[in-house]
């Protein structure tokens, strides 16, 4: 499997029921395995960079109150957590919890699936979701979209990221190359599933649509000051289904 988009350890056992069960035991590594990876780092950093910026034009300064789904060890429950007046958060594994915890102490933790118990959280105006559509298989994002819907207030926004897109360039290159490409969730697909649970796609960020080869996501390429320049031409003129990874900003009908 490609290291380009990260995860290795995260690889699905093809006989395992469910990809809820990924992540149980991970809450002490996962932090280190991303960060050992340049290309997600890269991804983390602009994932961040477009949260910072969208929220406060979404709400004006802050969230009233937001949830992040799927929290793992509070990554993006981190970054978003200076932009919410109440911050939540809910997996279903709890050594993630437990590092989310001592990563964001002022946010309220739960472990918990809503997709198959009542909610704890109280319904909220913002919910992100990050590095879990791209993963989890299709009837678990059939679920979670569906939880989500039911936890978000009329008009609220989801934001969340699609980080597999097998129609990005590099992906296709890959193909062409008949090399393994392991991505899974196209642009098309996302957005049938948010419109069929009743959400309105209002923007779509690209992230790294330039690094179309193995050799621009190493550290040091990502890292330099080229990659600034490269990623505002990505951000703005190659569209965002030719990207790696998206950030999509969506808005709950009714």
């Amino acid at each position: 499997m490609s290291r380009r988009n990260g995860e290795p350890e995260l690889r699905r056992d093809p006989t395992a029921p469910d990809y809820r069960e990924s992540h149980l035991r991970l809450g002490d590594s996962y932090d280190q395995t991303l960060a050992d990876l340049p290309f997600d780092t890269y991804m983390t950093n602009q994932e961040a960079d477009i949260l910072r910026r969208v929220i406060p034009s979404l709400f004006g300064s802050r969230a009233p109150s937001y949830l992040d789904f799927a929290c793992g060890t509070g990554r993006i429950t981190e970054i978003v957590r200076p932009l919410a007046g109440r911050a939540y958060g809910i997996d279903v594994s709890e050594s993630m919890v437990r590092r989310a915890r001592e990563r964001v102490p002022d946010a309220d933790f739960h472990v918990i699936d809503i997709t198959r118990a009542p909610s704890p959280v109280p319904s909220v105006e913002l919910v992100t979701s990050f590095r879990f559509f791209g993963n989890a298989g299709d009837s678990l994002r059939h679920e979670a979209l569906e939880a989500i819907r039911a936890q978000l207030h009329p008009g609220g926004y989801l934001i969340l990221n699609a980080h597999r897109n097998p129609r990005s360039i590099a992906s296709l290159l890959r193909h062409a190359r008949r090399l393994d490409v392991p991505e899974t969730l196209s642009h098309q697909t996302m957005r049938r599933m948010l419109r069929d649970h009743g959400f309105v796609v209002t923007h779509v960020f690209g992230i790294a649509g330039w690094t179309i080869l193995d050799r621009l996501v190493t550290r040091e390429v990502l890292e330099s000051s080229g990659a600034v320049v490269a990623e505002r031409f990505s951000r703005h003129a190659i569209p965002a289904w030719l990207c790696p990874d998206a950030v999509f900003v969506t808005q709950k009908r009714g």
